[in-house]
């Protein structure tokens, strides 16, 4: 059996040159791929790109490590204060209650027995004797009695006149 390779037709060899086309050599080609030279500048080229890629990468990442440590010590900061400002707080409350207990203990004193007794003599005042008590005896029996007015008016009657409502 005949060996049968598929082999493609190059039609640009069957075409019409163009002036100023550039025809090149499959082996042309070729032969710059095994060209250590080329290789080598292509390689270093990639590797150049590849470091500057990863210094990249390593300078963003150390960049976020950074900025996630500033927000924590910034949150750490902002923490100490406002509990600095709640102990102040509680330091405030503590003296205004000793404040309020000391002048309920003075209002209290104030308004003692004795020294509203003082005071009344100080102002004139005297107990009174039993000389000045006089008692009213109701012996009869308990009655009431309903006082009309002809020209007392209601209470709807008087909050119309109050506003001038006819």
């Amino acid at each position: 059996m005949k060996d049968l390779n598929n082999l493609a037709y190059d039609f640009d060899l069957f075409a019409e040159k163009k002036e100023g086309a550039k025809v090149i050599d499959i082996n042309e080609i070729k032969s710059r791929k095994e060209d250590p030279e080329v290789s080598k500048t292509s390689r270093n080229t990639k590797s150049s790109i590849g470091l500057l890629a990863s210094n990249v990468r390593n300078f963003l990442f150390a960049a976020v490590v950074v900025a996630i440590l500033c927000m924590g010590i910034y949150t750490r900061s902002e923490i100490t204060e406002v509990k600095a400002e709640i102990e102040n707080a509680k330091t405030e409350i503590a003296v205004l209650d000793s404040e309020k207990t000391r002048l309920e203990m003075e209002i209290e004193a104030s308004l003692s027995v004795q020294n509203i007794e003082a005071d009344a003599a100080a102002m004139g005042m005297q107990k009174q004797e039993k000389a000045q008590t006089s008692y009213i005896v109701l012996s009869d029996e308990d009655s009431a009695e309903v006082l009309t007015d002809e020209e007392e008016e209601g209470f709807v009657e008087s909050l119309k006149a109050m506003f001038g409502i006819e």
